[in-house]
């Protein structure tokens, strides 16, 4: 029994997420780290618009989810940056990965992926790269795999 026990913790221990002081266990819960109400036509939010996560113990990927409506007349794509730092101080100046999320004009889009963590600490950004219209709203989820 106190085997079974300790392995357990130490299993739970190999696969937690930090986020600020709270540890996370990245197998249960989905945490927003993004919330936007409004970004501009060709406007990016940014860094500091995101929380950081710090990636502890042997996640082996993290998923990311953007939910995203888009202004009536909306049609160009909106891109995700993905920015890693080893410390979370010193944060990449260009995202060390991106993916694009597809437009409905007028519609709320639903998109995920995922990718293999290489630093501590991870943020995104969402660029709107429409220079007439606005996202009415967006919200990114991070979850450990």
């Amino acid at each position: 029994m106190k085997k079974t026990v300790l392995i357990l913790a130490f299993l739970l221990m190999l696969s937690t997420l930090t986020f600020g002081d709270d540890v996370w266990n990245a197998y249960n819960n989905v945490t927003v780290i993004l919330s936007s109400a409004t970004t501009g036509a060709g406007n990016s939010t940014t860094l500091a618009d995101c929380e950081s996560i710090k990636v502890e113990g042997r996640i082996g990927k993290i998923g990311i989810t953007v939910n995203t409506t888009f202004d009536v007349g909306g049609g160009s794509t909106v891109v995700c940056g993905i920015f890693t730092s080893p410390d979370n101080i010193k944060w990449d100046t260009v995202p060390f990965d991106t993916f694009d999320i597809p437009v409905t004009a007028g519609a709320e889009v639903q998109y995920t992926t995922s990718w293999e963590p290489c630093m501590r600490y991870f943020k995104c950004t969402l660029d709107n790269s429409d220079s007439s219209f606005n996202i009415i709203k967006s919200t990114v989820w991070a979850v450990g795999k």
